[in-house]
């Protein structure tokens, strides 16, 4: 018969047991913990060394447009930070875009305000994959007919996907109390099938290969678009036109002001000023969709549906359902739509 005195012998010989494991582990692990800190400490001391011996490596500059080269490079902090300056912020970008789906690029003209709140020679915008032909700086808002200014040079940093535009003369203007400024700049970037910035895209209608292109901007796209200010807190408003081949239809954020008006052989279409907004929500597209409209059921805004001519007939469920969706979330929030349209796009490669 065991008695108590004897289970609690029994327990504490299990528990000195188990003691002793613990402590053999701990015993036979204590080489490879001593080993892997000794590593640990080693790799520690070559990244410090390496560190203080190249602290920072500067990517390469690409001169280009009509500046000289980049003789006099940016100061080591613009240079450096992944950053815009916070000095100088975008008020309102008008913009007019050429979409030439025959040589597979578009063209841009671009006129922004912009507010400058320091003393800087330097105006530095977001760039990625443009080419800049022009570039001039002029005093006060658009419009205002002042003097066109050249930068002095126009310097790529490729890694942090930034442009530098060197204006000798501008502390002298800021000084002079001049705030306001309007760049001017002329640019081309290349239509090609990524699904990433303004992109083409293509299907088949009839069996015939179409193609179309569009926006997609999120996070960080707007930049191989247009030259800009590519943070969300950039906030600015969009005017924008767009040239087109008179067989496609254009669309943006704002309802068109006409159908547009022919300028050569191009269609031109102007578009509404657009609200306050980021650069990542900006949008345009060209294409041959077709598209069913409702001006009714949400109060103050036209919801529309585009897709493929050939696909048009699947859009009236798409429509009944956005428009549902929206007048549903207008009531639960009670905010209404902002905006006076919302077009619903069926891109080949998302839909």
């Amino acid at each position: 018969m065991r008695n108590i005195e004897d289970e609690s012998f029994d327990e504490e010989a299990r528990l000195n047991g188990a003691t002793q494991q613990a402590g053999f582990r701990l015993k036979a692990a204590r080489p490879l913990l001593l080993g892997a800190s000794g590593v640990l400490v080693v790799l520690l001391i070559i990244a410090f060394i390496v560190g203080l011996a190249n602290p920072y490596h500067e990517p390469p500059a690409r001169p280009h447009g009509d500046g000289d080269g980049g003789d006099v490079p940016p100061t080591q902090d613009l240079w450096t930070d992944i950053r815009l300056p916070p000095y100088i912020r975008p008020l309102h970008y008008r913009m007019t875009i050429t979409t030439d789906f025959d040589a597979s690029q578009f063209l841009v003209e671009e006129f922004v305000e912009i507010n400058i709140t320091q003393s800087t020679s330097l105006i530095v915008m977001h760039i990625d994959r443009l080419t800049i032909s022009s570039a001039h700086l002029m005093t006060g808002f658009f419009g205002s007919n002042s003097d066109m200014i050249a930068p002095t040079s126009i310097t790529y940093n490729v890694t942090n996907q930034f442009v530098f535009f060197e204006f000798p003369n501008l502390p002298s203007l800021y000084a002079s109390g001049n705030r306001v400024f309007t760049m001017h700049l002329m640019f081309n970037g290349t239509l090609e099938y990524q699904m990433a910035g303004y992109y083409l895209s293509r299907y088949t209608e009839n069996n015939v290969t179409e193609v179309m292109a569009s926006t997609d901007f999120e996070p960080t796209d707007a930049r191989s678009a247009f030259v800009c200010f590519d943070e969300p807190a950039m906030k600015a408003n969009f005017t924008i036109t767009m040239l087109i081949d008179p067989a496609y239809t254009a669309l943006s954020n704002m309802p068109a002001l006409s159908n547009g008006t022919m300028q050569g052989k191009w269609k031109s279409v102007p578009f509404e000023t657009s609200v306050k907004m980021s650069t990542y929500l900006v949008c345009f597209i060209v294409s041959k969709f077709a598209a069913v409209v409702d001006r009714v059921t949400v109060p103050g805004v036209t919801v529309a549906v585009w897709t493929t001519p050939g696909t048009i007939g699947q859009a009236s469920y798409a429509l009944q359902v956005a428009t549902a969706v929206v007048n549903g979330f207008n009531s639960y929030y009670g905010i209404p739509y902002p905006l006076p349209k919302l077009d619903l796009i069926a891109i080949p490669e998302f839909a």
